[in-house]
């Protein structure tokens, strides 16, 4: 027999934002490994909302400055978090089509950190959302600032910003505001899902659920609907899954006339299935 202590399972155990790994030696003894810098600056963001931004400023009880910012990088790096500008961070979005930081959660971190005011340009009015969708168009989306006239580029994201004065936006975002369509119906969206059923099951979903900010009850006139999907694993293997939900999602904004993002549920991450389970509503 080694001489060597025998390892039992790691037990990973949370400490605030800080996760240890406590390994037990056959001798009873206890080793601490602790998360690298990087791991428990993520941690420190995942509890964040979509869209939630940070500075190094408010991760300095985690390490020095100089080890958070190389944190901040690395995590950029494997897309976990991207960089904005100046230091401002954001994580990213909870979807599953796309990951990349909408505009509007981009901007709202501008506005926290900078006080920079913004609306959507005058030209995008009468033009639909502002949404850039899957986040790769080349065009970008467009928007007043009251700070500098620039470009942003956050992942794949395209922000054009154009001086404006204040009056001019404050004007415009009222403008808008009032052609601002109403905050989605959650049972609107369930009779319309339940209506959809024999054409979801003819393309291979066997189950759906409703979850996200509109089952919570804060949903916004800006906000998708959240959609996750079982797909019949008798039909559909590997590469089927994406070709169902992206067909599920064509088929339920079409119908519903409202933007939605679907995940299969058996890919999705494990974030997205804790947010299903703590408050998804099953449809069929």
């Amino acid at each position: 027999m080694s001489g060597k202590p025998e390892l039992s399972r790691p037990v990973g155990v949370s400490i605030g934002y800080a996760r240890f790994l406590i390994i037990k030696t056959g001798s009873g003894n206890l080793e601490n490994s602790a998360m690298s810098l990087a791991q428990q600056v993520e941690a420190y963001v995942a509890v964040f909302p979509d869209g939630g931004a940070v500075t190094a400023n408010e991760l300095l009880h985690l390490g020095e400055r100089g080890a958070v910012e190389a944190a901040l990088a690395e995590l950029t790096e494997q897309e976990k978090a991207y960089h904005i500008e100046d230091g401002i961070y954001i994580r990213p979005g909870d979807g599953y089509t796309s990951r990349f930081p909408r505009p509007e959660h981009i901007l709202a971190a501008l506005t926290k950190y900078r006080g920079e005011l913004f609306s959507p340009s005058a030209g995008s009015m009468g033009q639909g959302s502002n949404k850039s969708g899957s986040g790769d168009s080349m065009a970008g989306d467009r928007y007043l600032t009251s700070g500098q006239s620039r470009w942003l580029r956050v992942g794949h994201q395209r922000i054009e910003l154009i001086h404006a004065e204040e009056a001019e936006i404050r004007a415009l975002h009222s403008a808008l505001e009032k052609l601002r369509p109403r905050v989605p119906d959650k049972a609107e969206c369930i009779e319309g899902l339940r209506e959809l059923e024999p054409e979801l099951r003819r393309i291979g979903v066997q189950a759906l659920w409703l979850f996200g900010s509109l089952v919570r009850g804060d949903a916004t006139p800006d906000s998708d609907i959240d959609i996750a999907i079982d797909a019949d694993k008798t039909r559909v293997t590997g590469w089927d899954y994406f070709a169902i939900w992206q067909e599920t999602q064509r088929v339920i904004e079409r119908y519903l006339q409202i933007d939605c993002d679907v995940v299969e549920i058996e890919s999705a991450r494990d974030i997205i299935k804790t947010h299903i389970l703590k408050d998804g509503m099953r449809v069929f």
